[in-house]
């Protein structure tokens, strides 16, 4: 957000048409966003997820990501 003030402080910016966008993990930051302020006019979203338990089935190398995402015991 502190990039987006220093940019919306500019003369040459309409600060009520700006947008966020994000792909893969930058996807689900942006969903993320898009739940959590109105501050954007869009969000543009890809290859991303909602949910970070829905992960496995809907990416490649899924054991990975279980593995860096499932908390130790």
């Amino acid at each position: 957000m502190a990039i987006t003030d220093a940019v919306v402080g500019r003369d040459d910016i309409d600060e009520t048409r700006t947008a966020a966008m994000g792909g893969s993990f930058g996807g689900y930051m942006a969903n993320w966003v898009a739940g959590h302020t109105d501050r954007f006019r869009a969000i543009v979203t890809h290859a991303s997820l909602w949910a970070l338990d829905q992960f496995a089935g809907t990416t490649d190398h899924s054991g990975y990501w279980q593995r860096i995402f499932t908390p130790r015991r």
